[in-house]
């Protein structure tokens, strides 16, 4: 399962988060690209940090990787391919964009 670039989009992240919960099967692996930290806006609604996305899936789910990338342009793709990481990611307070892979328990 995937969602990227579209849970800060929905309308109720946390029942978003709770049908990913619901239709991932144990073992099953959840890949999450996610601009975190950003001013809200009518198509983006909810402002989420790493912290926050990855406590909202849990217990169901454990973070295997994270990374938080630089916006080097204003386009998730091509920052997540410049590299420029921020260190810390889970905890950051920076604009970016979150690369995370979660295994379903």
């Amino acid at each position: 399962m995937f969602s990227f670039n579209s849970l800060d989009h929905v309308e109720n992240v946390a029942l978003t988060i709770k049908e990913i919960k619901r239709i991932t099967r144990p073992g099953g692996i959840f890949l999450l690209l996610l601009e975190v930290n950003h001013a809200t806006t009518d198509c983006e609604p909810h402002r989420l940090t790493p912290k926050q996305v990855i406590e909202s899936l849990k217990p169901e789910f454990i973070c295997e990787s994270l990374q938080v990338y630089k916006p080097v342009v204003d386009d998730m793709y091509q920052s997540i391919c410049a590299a420029e990481k921020i260190p810390q990611p889970e905890d950051t307070k920076e604009r970016g964009y979150m690369s995370a892979r979660f295994v379903r328990q």
